[in-house]
C-alpha cells in the first residue's frame, strides 16, 4: 500500500467505528418528519429539527452562530442515488447537508463526511457502499458546486 493510501484505509475502516461509539442517537426518529427534498427552511427551523432528532453537534453550532441564509437539502448530491437497495438514504444525506450548511474547519468536514458514512452504513448495512459515499463526499465536497462545504443554503 502506498504511503498516502494507508490514511484513507484507516479513515474508512476505523473512523466509522469510533463515530458509532460516540454517536448516542444516530438518525433518531424525532417527533417531526424531515422537510421534503428541496424545501427551504430557516436556521431556527433546522435548530428545532436538530434538537428533536438528537443531532447535538448541529444544535451546538446553530446556537453559537446560525447562518443568515436559509437551509435547503438536495438529498444525496452529485448524482448519488437517493435509494440504495431499497433503503432510503435521505435522512443521512439531509443531516450531512445540514453539517455542510454550517461549514467549519477541515476537521469538522472530515467528521461530517465520516458521520455520513456511519449513517449510511446504519441504514443500508453495507459498509462498502458507505465507504464509497465517504470517498465521494470527501473529494466532492471541495469542488465549486452548490453542495460545497460551507456553501449549502439560499439567501
Amino acid at each position: 500500500m502506498k504511503k498516502s493510501g494507508w490514511k484513507i484505509h484507516v479513515l474508512t475502516r476505523l473512523l466509522p467505528v469510533c463515530l458509532l461509539l460516540l454517536c448516542q442517537s444516530c438518525l433518531a426518529a424525532g417527533n417531526n418528519a424531515l422537510p421534503d427534498r428541496g424545501e427551504i427552511i430557516t436556521a431556527a427551523q433546522l435548530l428545532q429539527l436538530a434538537e428533536e432528532h438528537g443531532q447535538h453537534d448541529i444544535v451546538e453550532k446553530l446556537r453559537d452562530a446560525a447562518p443568515a441564509r436559509r437551509f435547503v437539502s438536495d438529498g444525496c448530491s452529485g448524482g448519488c442515488p437517493q435509494v440504495w437497495r431499497g433503503k432510503i438514504l435521505y435522512p443521512a444525506c439531509f443531516w450531512h447537508d445540514a453539517r455542510y450548511y454550517l461549514g467549519g474547519s477541515r476537521v469538522e468536514k472530515l467528521l461530517a463526511d465520516a458521520r455520513l458514512m456511519v449513517d449510511v452504513c446504519l441504514i443500508t448495512k453495507d459498509p462498502d457502499w458507505a465507504a464509497a459515499m465517504f470517498n465521494g463526499v470527501w473529494l466532492g465536497g471541495n469542488l465549486p458546486a452548490s453542495w460545497q462545504w460551507g456553501k449549502v443554503g439560499v439567501e
